[in-house]
């Protein structure tokens, strides 16, 4: 693990729209994500220093949000029609 931005950093689309995001926070992070995450100087594609667990960036069902203004991952709701 390391800070350095990983291969897939161009498709990383940054904190906001990951699934695990809580306002500064999130599963990886629960006392504050760190700032070159957070700031986008490196993706969170892979583990980095400091996590708990192997959470990485996880996309979230942006349509449910818009909904509920609950974040899900996109995958949890792909087989139900985004229901």
């Amino acid at each position: 693990m390391n800070w350095e931005p990983s291969q897939r950093f161009e498709d990383w689309p940054g904190c906001f729209e990951c699934a695990h995001y809580r306002h500064g926070r999130c599963a990886a992070y629960p006392k504050g994500i760190p700032l070159p995450i957070l700031s986008g100087e490196v993706d969170h594609m892979v583990l980095r220093p400091g996590q708990v667990d192997e959470i990485v960036f996880e996309p979230m069902d942006v349509e449910h949000f818009r909904r509920t203004g609950k974040r899900v991952p996109a995958r949890a709701t792909a087989h139900h029609g985004g229901a």
